[in-house]
């Protein structure tokens, strides 16, 4: 299961900075030491807004530039008022189950937070409507154009304390 994290242009230098702070923060410093370095053990999300204090989630993110097929950047802007830049991040889990999914997706609002950046879900998302923030389904797809829920990140972050929170398309 993985998000996508499209991020502002002329943001990138930064968002890298950011995503490294946020491994500083949430991960298990001696288990992620044998990871590759993309990925990391989630020990505790509480510091970003999350309430788990154990090893839910083994995650990964990184910039992917083939995920600038999947974006719509003129219905972004349109929506969300940010140009995305050509890439985005991938973040996703490498393990499944409840407690992944949201950690994946306090990670993710984090990210959004901290970036000025929407979170793709790569999933139409019914509960949208109900959330606090800017949604919008969005055109994706290379090639198979289809429509993805897209968050803010106020909206993210609702979506992660929101008591059905799921992250798999």
């Amino acid at each position: 299961m993985a998000v996508g994290l499209w991020i502002p242009t002329g943001a990138l230098a930064r968002s890298h900075d950011v995503v490294a702070d946020l491994r500083r923060t949430v991960a298990d410093a001696y288990l992620t030491t044998s990871c590759d370095p993309e990925s990391f053990f989630v020990a505790d999300t509480r510091t970003i807004g999350g309430w788990l204090n154990d090893r839910a989630a083994h995650l990964y993110c990184a910039w992917d530039l083939a995920l600038w097929d999947d974006v719509d950047g003129p219905e972004v802007e349109r929506v969300f008022g940010i140009q995305p830049e050509r890439g985005a991040f991938a973040i996703g889990s490498h393990v499944d189950g409840a407690d992944a999914e949201r950690t994946l997706a306090v990670v993710a609002a984090r990210l959004a937070e901290q970036t000025g950046g929407v979170v793709n879900l790569f999933h139409a998302l019914l509960e949208a409507a109900e959330l606090p923030g800017r949604a919008a389904l969005v055109r994706t797809g290379n090639g198979d154009m289809r429509e993805d829920t897209v968050l803010d990140a106020v909206a993210m972050r609702a979506w992660s304390n929101h008591p059905r929170c799921w992250m798999r398309p």
